[in-house]
């Protein structure tokens, strides 16, 4: 079972492609922490609300080590292992903006 991380984070990079690369930055880190900006891959034809460049928000990521995690592969029925080391892409939820009370009046 491979392992969901989940950070806090806002986008700073979207490189579209077959393959789109996102690059993020984690609010959660100081910015000396090596882990302050993360990359991951979205997979193709794979569905999310979208999103954009200064979104913040939670994203959902797998980190998979090449030649040792394994996926499952519907068409052939059969588990596969990964070829590359990299953090794909699960999903993307936006912060909602917060509800100010001030600005209604009862």
């Amino acid at each position: 079972m491979l392992q969901t991380i989940t950070v806090f984070c806002k986008i700073l990079v979207i490189q579209e492609g077959q393959y789109t690369q996102i690059v993020v930055e984690d609010l959660n880190r100081d910015y000396t922490d090596d882990f302050k900006y993360v990359t991951v891959v979205k997979l193709p034809y794979w569905e999310n609300p979208p999103f954009a460049v200064e979104d913040e928000g939670y994203l959902e990521f797998q980190p998979v080590k090449g030649g040792d995690t394994q996926w499952f592969n519907r068409n052939e029925q059969d588990y596969e292992t990964y070829k590359y080391s990299n953090n794909y892409f699960v999903r993307f939820i936006k912060k909602r903006d917060l509800c100010k009370q001030k600005e209604f009046e009862f």
